[in-house]
């Protein structure tokens, strides 16, 4: 994938942040976060001074694998003389007059990895330092190497971290699951729903200290709709609980799955966080991402309408 390419598949992704600049919502980070893991960047490399271009021309031609000519991450320091990590989501987040040695392409993940072991010295990632300014402290890089919020790490008031730990089944634990376990899962829906809902939230509330039996939803919150409703064609609507919801919250899951071909689609139905009396269509794709992709069908015709948009039936 090239530079072009990485600038074009984070689009989505900085919309999302445009969002959170604006309303500074602890639930749309957590969505920021779910999609920066699985997301390439770009990270811009230095030389040490006594590698001028024409020693670096030298080295490449005697050894192209020298490992002096792998540039080294560069380092922010902002005003408050506090070291970050700078990366950007596409070229176009790059000033023109910003020139850097070197542009690495890289999985975000790496940089938070790095992020991560230069601790002492680094303070966290500053996502598109020039425009957007999003700043990712090490407690929420921790939290994404671990893929598990521990107390204290993240500062979040209890009702954020609820609202977090939702967010985790809603966007990523069930896609994954779907993903992964297809058939299998499906059955298990249809036969158990709401059963299968709880072990799943339970299952992530264990791993937070302090919240482990802190689950507050139970089966009764959830809807289910199960249809067969043809040999290429299962689907369960799951309806979201009521309760406890943010504006970022998914109203409704649908999950699409074709036993022939063993593909899968998981859409969703969110509210939009700028009129809460719209509602927008999204999907979550093969990594993990979540992806806007317009408004949302009209009540009461949304399965319909999503199963004319399902995929093996554009091919």
């Amino acid at each position: 994938m090239n530079i072009d390419e990485i600038s074009a598949k984070n689009k989505p992704l900085e919309e999302e942040i445009a969002k959170l600049v604006e309303s500074q919502d602890a639930h749309q980070m957590a969505v920021i976060l779910q999609q920066l893991s699985g997301s390439l960047i770009l990270q811009p490399g230095t030389f040490p001074p006594e590698l001028t271009p024409d020693k670096l021309r030298e080295l490449a031609q005697n050894d192209p694998k020298n490992p002096a000519l792998q540039p080294r991450p560069m380092v922010l320091r902002n005003k408050d003389e506090v070291n970050f990590l700078p990366v950007f989501t596409s070229k176009e987040q790059i000033p023109e007059d910003q020139k850097y040695p070197a542009m690495i392409m890289v999985p975000f993940m790496e940089c938070a990895k790095l992020a991560d072991r230069q601790k002492e010295h680094i303070s966290g990632i500053v996502l598109n330092p020039f425009t957007q300014n999003l700043i990712i402290k090490q407690q929420a890089i921790e939290m994404m190497i671990k893929n598990v919020p521990q107390q204290g790490e993240v500062k979040m008031s209890a009702a954020q971290m609820h609202a977090f730990l939702r967010s985790q089944v809603e966007l990523k634990v069930l896609p994954a699951k779907l993903s992964t376990e297809k058939n299998d899962f499906i059955d298990d829906l249809m036969a158990r729903k709401g059963k299968v809902l709880i072990e799943l939230l339970n299952s992530e509330y264990a791993k937070v200290k302090g919240l482990e039996d802190k689950n507050p939803y139970t089966e009764k919150d959830f809807d289910f709709l199960c249809m067969n409703m043809s040999d290429t064609e299962r689907v369960v609507q799951i309806t979201m609980p009521t309760r406890g919801t943010e504006p970022y919250h998914i109203i409704s899951a649908f999950l699409f799955y074709n036993p022939q071909t063993e593909e899968s689609v998981y859409y969703t139905i969110r509210r939009r966080p700028e009129n809460l009396n719209q509602k927008k269509l999204g999907f979550v794709d093969a990594q993990g991402n979540y992806q806007d992709i317009g408004e949302a069908p009209t009540e009461g015709a949304e399965l319909y309408t999503l199963l004319d948009m399902l995929p093996w039936k554009r091919a």
